[in-house]
């Protein structure tokens, strides 16, 4: 019997430190929509990108509208992608503390390392596979290893349980300088146990 938890556990990085973090396992309904998010936030930057290579022949009122539409839209992929990571995301505890105050939530993270330009993504990939079984644990179970589903939000290839995998594109996955704007990272082996970092 295959024993799973509400939740699954990946790695994210920060600057040099990599973080073990818990990602809440979805219900249908929020896989759903958490691909529609995704989706809708690669579909914008597409658009935003081919509205911008027209912007020389634009006038300058008709740019500055562009410029201002631009900005209301990443305003709320910002939004979008911080209520997913506060809602989902927990640090394990014991890890990582910022002049003595434990990084226990995703709120925590994105309050000290928004700036992180593969923070957000990676987590929101993690979320996105957070209904999925990886393959190690379909053989445990007897099903094919290559029965993983995939919650992925850009194509059926998505990562599986334990996290982003190499090569994941996430080029016009988001809006440029929004929070999900860099490509996701390959998932890295978890810190020591027990080990704690302090950020100052």
């Amino acid at each position: 019997m295959v024993t799973l938890s509400k939740t699954h556990k990946t790695t994210v990085q920060i600057g040099e430190v990599l973080l073990n973090v818990r990602v809440m396992r979805l219900t249908f309904e929020q896989s759903e929509r958490h691909r529609r998010e995704m989706d809708a936030i690669d579909q914008l930057t597409k658009r935003q990108v081919h509205e911008l290579t027209s912007a020389e022949t634009m006038t300058s009122d008709a740019l500055r509208d562009l410029q201002a539409l631009h900005a209301r839209e990443d305003q709320e992929t910002e939004q979008t992608v911080r209520t997913a990571i506060e809602t989902y995301v927990t640090v394990e505890p014991n890890q990582l503390k910022v002049d003595g105050r434990e990084m226990t939530t995703g709120k925590d993270l994105l309050d000290c390392f928004g700036t992180e330009p593969r923070l957000a993504i990676d987590l929101m990939y993690a979320i996105a596979s957070g209904s999925s079984m990886s393959a190690r644990v379909g053989k445990a179970s007897g099903s094919p290893s290559d029965s993983t589903r995939s919650s992925g939000a850009l194509d059926a290839s998505g990562p599986a349980v334990d996290g982003p995998r190499p090569g994941t594109a996430a080029n016009g996955a988001a809006p440029a300088g929004t929070p999900v704007s860099e490509a996701a990272m390959a998932e890295t082996d978890p810190p020591s146990s027990g080990s704690t970092a302090t950020l100052n």
